[in-house]
C-alpha cells in the first residue's frame, strides 16, 4: 500500500518579504533615477530641480509605468522573488545580472523601436534605473542569503524513517537541496522499539542550523510522536520509509495533517528542493498519478499557438545571427554550414533537426559518439557557437513545423535512445511530450553527454512534464537567456566528484515493486 503525502506548499514570510523588497527595488530605482538624472538639469544656483521631475511623471507616466511592469514580470519569471539558492562561497550570483540586464533589453527594445513619445524613456533614465535596480537587487539577495546561512526562516522538520539508509537519503537531499527551507530537529524511527523515554530525562540537543552536518538526535518512539511535534514545534513531517512500514503510521499522519502540519514523502520533498523526480522512488504507478494529475493536455493546443507566435516574432531576430554564423562557419571550415541530423521526438517519431555546424565534416566516420567537453572534432568558431547556443538557433524552423516546441526535453539521436531506454528506467516518458529547444533539465544541470547525465536530466524532465505551466515555460525561457549571457556550462567543468550526488547505481535502479513508491499528487504543482 503506497503512502499519499501532501507537499505542504504555502507562501512563507520569506518569500513575501523577498518579493516586496525586489518590488519596492524596481519602483524606487526608476523614481531615484528621474530624480538623479533631471536634478543636475535644474535652474541655475539650484543643484536638484525636483518639479522637472514631477513634470517629466506628468508627460511619461506611461513610460515608468512600462518600465516597471517589465521588471517586475522578468524579474518573477527569472527566479528572482524566490528564497536565494545555495551556491559555492567566492562565486557571484549571475541572477540580478541576468534578469536585469533582460529587463533591460526588453524595456529598451519597447522604448525605441516604434513606441509613442508619451511611452519613451530617456536612455540616460533608462540606463541609470537599470544600474541602480542591479546595485540594489545583489544588496537584497545577498543579504538575504546571509540570513538563510545563519539559519532564518526554515522550517522546523522531523524526519520519520524505518532505516539507516531512509535518515541517510533524507540527509543526502537535505545537502543537495536548492532551497534550504527546513531545520531537522531530529528522527524518529518506526522500527525502533516503542520505549517511552523517563519522564525525567532531559530532551537531546538539537542540531546546530548553521552546520548541515550536525547529527541528527532520535527523539523517541513512533507512539510519541504527537507530543513530540508540539514539545518541538514542528510544522513538517518529512517521510522517508519503505515497503514495509506499520500501517499505524497512517492516522497519526493524517491527524497531523488536518491540524496543519505539512507531510511529504521522499518524491514530493525532491519536488520541493531540487526541483526533480528522483527515479529511484517511482513507479508505473507514481507515472499514472502524475499523468492523471498533469495539465499536459489542457496547455497541449495553447503551447503550440504561443509556439508559432514566439517563432514569428523570433525569425526576424534571429535571422542575421543565422546568417552571421553560416558566413563563419563556411569561412573557417570546409563543409556545409548548416547540419542536418536525425532525432526522437513526440511519441517516438523521428525529424530532421537543423542547426549550425560546429565540428568538422568527418566528426563521425566511425559512427556516432557523444560530445565531451574539450572535443577535439569542435571547431574554434564551433566551440563559441555552442558556448552560447547559438548553434541551436535554426532549429525556429523545426518549432515552426511541429517537430519541436520551445520548451521540452531537448530531442536525442536514436541511436543514443534506444541505448539509454535499456539503461535508464522510464527514459521514455520524456517523448510524451514535444521536444524543445530548451527544457527545465537545460537550465538546471550543465551540458553533458553519459548516461549518467542523462539519467540525472531524465529527473529535471519528469519534474517539468508533471508541472507544465504557462508560467513555467515562461520562467525557463528567462533563464535560458540567463544561460546565453553567462555561457554554457559543462558536466566536465568541474573535475572535482560532488560529494552530495546521488550514485549513478541508484538512479539506474527501478524500484522492485508498486508499494516503494508513492503516487504523485496534485499539491506539487
Amino acid at each position: 500500500m503506497p503512502l499519499y503525502v501532501s507537499q505542504g506548499k504555502r507562501i512563507t514570510r520569506r518569500h513575501v518579504g523577498m518579493t516586496l523588497l525586489l518590488a519596492l527595488n524596481i519602483i524606487v530605482s526608476h523614481f531615484a533615477a528621474i530624480w538623479l538624472r533631471l536634478g543636475w538639469e535644474g535652474s541655475a544656483g539650484k543643484p536638484y530641480d525636483w518639479n522637472a521631475g514631477l513634470l517629466w511623471l506628468q508627460q511619461n507616466w506611461l513610460a515608468l509605468v512600462v518600465s516597471i511592469l517589465v521588471y517586475a514580470l522578468v524579474f518573477y519569471a527569472g527566479g528572482m522573488y524566490e528564497p536565494s539558492v545555495r551556491r559555492r562561497r567566492g562565486t557571484v550570483d549571475p541572477l540580478p545580472f541576468a534578469t536585469t540586464a533582460i529587463s533591460a533589453a526588453l524595456v529598451g527594445l519597447f522604448f525605441y523601436t516604434g513606441s509613442s513619445e508619451r511611452a519613451r524613456m530617456g536612455r540616460g533614465l533608462w540606463a541609470l534605473a537599470s544600474f541602480l535596480t542591479l546595485i540594489f537587487s545583489y544588496l537584497i539577495r545577498a543579504f538575504q542569503l546571509a540570513l538563510i546561512e545563519r539559519g532564518h526562516f526554515r522550517r522546523r522538520a522531523i524526519v520519520l524513517a524505518d532505516s539507516d539508509k531512509a535518515v541517510a537519503d533524507a540527509r543526502l537531499l537535505m545537502r543537495r537541496a536548492l532551497l534550504p527551507l527546513y531545520h531537522v530537529l531530529g528522527v524518529i524511527r518506526i522500527d525502533a522499539p516503542d520505549v517511552p523515554p523517563a519522564p525525567d530525562s532531559p530532551p537531546p540537543p538539537l542540531p546546530d542550523v548553521r552546520n548541515p552536518d550536525a547529527p541528527w538526535p532520535l527523539l523517541g518512539p513512533l507512539s510519541s510522536l504527537e507530543s513530540i511535534v508540539q514539545q518541538y514545534g514542528a510544522v513538517a513531517i518529512l517521510v522517508e520509509v519503505g515497503r514495509d512500514y506499520p500501517t499505524a503510521i497512517l492516522p497519526r499522519l493524517r491527524h497531523l495533517r488536518y491540524a496543519g502540519l505539512a507531510v511529504l514523502d521522499h518524491v514530493a520533498l525532491s519536488e520541493q528542493l531540487a526541483h526533480e523526480i528522483p527515479l529511484s522512488h517511482i513507479n508505473e504507478q507514481w507515472l499514472m498519478t502524475a499523468a492523471l494529475n498533469s495539465a499536459v493536455p489542457q496547455i497541449h493546443h495553447l503551447k503550440r499557438l504561443m509556439d508559432i507566435l514566439l517563432c514569428l516574432l523570433a525569425i526576424p531576430l534571429a535571422l542575421p545571427l543565422v546568417l552571421l554564423g553560416m558566413a563563419l562557419v563556411k569561412l573557417t571550415s570546409a563543409g556545409p554550414a548548416l547540419y542536418r541530423q536525425t532525432r526522437v521526438g513526440l511519441g517516438g517519431s523521428t525529424f530532421t533537426l537543423v542547426k549550425l555546424r560546429t565540428m568538422r565534416i568527418d566528426a563521425e566516420a566511425s559512427g556516432a559518439v557523444w560530445a565531451a567537453s574539450n572535443d577535439s572534432r569542435v571547431t574554434p568558431v564551433g566551440r563559441f557557437l555552442r558556448t552560447f547556443r547559438i548553434d541551436e538557433i535554426p532549429q525556429i524552423w523545426n518549432i515552426l513545423r511541429g517537430d519541436m516546441s520551445w520548451i521540452g526535453p531537448r530531442p536525442e539521436r536514436p541511436e543514443f535512445t534506444r541505448q539509454l531506454a535499456s539503461l535508464i528506467p522510464f527514459y521514455e516518458e520524456r517523448h510524451l511530450v514535444r521536444p524543445g529547444l530548451t527544457g527545465w533539465a537545460q537550465v538546471c544541470y550543465p551540458y553533458g553527454a553519459s548516461v549518467e547525465a542523462a539519467a540525472r536530466k531524465l529527473q529535471y524532465e519528469l519534474y517539468y512534464i508533471k508541472n507544465m505551466t504557462v508560467l513555467l515555460d515562461l520562467s525557463i525561457l528567462l533563464r535560458t537567456c540567463k544561460t546565453i549571457l553567462v555561457g554554457l556550462a559543462h558536466e566536465d567543468d568541474n573535475p572535482a566528484p560532488d560529494p552530495d550526488a546521488i550514485p549513478l547505481a541508484d538512479l539506474l535502479t527501478p524500484p522492485a515493486d508498486a508499494a516503494n513508491a508513492a503516487p504523485a499528487n496534485d499539491d506539487a504543482k
